[in-house]
């Protein structure tokens, strides 16, 4: 399989906590917001990336179909939330066996808005927990 890019997603406080500002800042970002469900704000971080003053990861590479568990990772969620999205038919599956499902790559791109579109040379492996220190100041 050809290696994929999927850009980082993360929730409003988990960011406000990176860029050491409050979530109302983070709401005023002037960037796109995904919400793959109702209650679920994600703002990606190639989107994110743009506003600093240097490069952070903002893709995470795999090799092969996304699990259950690393898409609820690459979506910064639940495992419950890939699972109705699954049954809602937002996110398309490949049901190797009855117990083992990987997410189609493109229904998942489709929900996280698309692929990567500002990719910086700097790549972060899933699984890895992202404290990748950013600056201290947005700039506006």
């Amino acid at each position: 399989m050809i290696p994929t890019d999927y850009p980082i997603m993360l929730r409003p406080s988990r960011l406000a906590r990176l860029l050491d500002v409050t979530e109302r800042t983070v709401a005023n970002l002037p960037v796109e917001r995904v919400k793959p469900s109702a209650r679920v704000t994600l703002y990606r971080m190639d989107m994110i990336d743009r506003l600093l003053d240097h490069a952070v990861p903002n893709r995470i590479r795999m090799d092969t179909k996304p699990t259950i568990r690393q898409t609820a990772t690459l979506l910064d969620a639940g495992p419950s939330l890939v699972r109705n999205l699954i049954a809602t038919g937002l996110l398309a599956v490949d049901r190797h066996d009855p117990r083992l499902l990987r997410i189609e790559p493109q229904s998942l791109l489709r929900l996280m808005g698309g692929p990567v579109r500002h990719p910086s040379t700097l790549s972060h492996p899933i699984g890895e927990p992202f404290t990748t220190p950013l600056a201290r100041r947005v700039r506006t």
